[in-house]
C-alpha cells in the first residue's frame, strides 16, 4: 500500500469514527480543538511579528524537509471540528508531503504540534527573553491540550496518523481515535 493510500484510508477511518462520536463528546473535542487552534495562531503570530517568514524563506524551510509522520491523529479532529477542507498531501519525493509550492499546505492553526512548535536557533534568537518565555508557555499549554484529547479518547496519539493506521492494519487496534473502536 502506498503512503497516499494509507493517508486516504486513515482519513476515512478517522472521519467515520469522528462522525459517530456522541454529541457531548464531539462538543468537548470541538472546544479542545478550538483552543488548540487559538494557541497555534498565537504562536505563529508571535513569530510573524519577529519576521520569521522572511528567515524561513531564505533558509528554504530546512526543518520541513521530512515531515511524513508529523501529522498526528489529534490533528485530524482539529481539522474536522473546524469545518475546513482537508488539504491533499503529496507523498512523492523527499520533501514534506504537507508542503506544496514551497509552502505548508496547512494554515498555522491547523499545523501539527511538531511543525508549529519547532523554532531553529536562528528564529529563537529573534525573540527577547520575555517573548521566548511566552512561546514556551504557549507550547506547554498546547502540549497540555493535546494530552487532554488523549485523555478524552483514552489513548495515546504520539504516533503520526499514518503509523496509527498501520497499527490498525496489523491488528494492534480496531480503530484510530478509539483503539477499541
Amino acid at each position: 500500500m502506498t503512503d497516499q493510500e494509507i493517508w486516504d484510508n486513515a482519513v476515512s477511518v478517522v472521519r467515520r469514527e469522528y462522525t459517530v462520536l456522541p454529541g457531548d463528546m464531539k462538543a468537548r473535542v470541538a472546544a479542545a480543538a478550538a483552543r488548540i487552534r487559538s494557541i497555534k495562531e498565537d504562536m505563529f503570530s508571535l513569530m510573524v511579528e519577529k519576521g520569521a517568514p522572511e528567515f524561513c524563506g531564505i533558509c528554504g524551510g530546512a526543518c520541513c524537509v521530512r515531515g511524513k509522520h508529523h501529522f498526528t491523529v489529534v490533528d485530524l479532529p482539529v481539522f474536522l471540528s473546524g469545518n475546513v477542507p482537508l488539504f491533499m498531501p503529496s507523498f512523492r519525493g523527499d520533501l514534506c508531503p504537507y508542503m506544496g509550492n514551497g509552502k505548508c499546505l496547512m494554515s498555522p492553526p491547523f499545523r501539527p504540534l511538531t511543525c508549529i512548535s519547532f523554532h531553529c536557533e536562528t528564529l529563537e534568537n529573534l525573540l527577547s527573553s520575555v517573548e521566548l518565555e511566552r512561546m514556551y508557555s504557549l507550547e506547554l499549554e498546547l502540549r497540555e491540550r493535546y494530552a487532554h484529547l488523549e485523555i478524552l479518547f483514552g489513548t495515546r496519539f504520539s504516533q503520526g496518523l499514518l503509523l496509527s493506521y498501520e497499527g490498525c492494519l496489523q491488528g494492534r487496534s480496531r480503530g484510530i481515535l478509539w483503539k477499541d473502536g
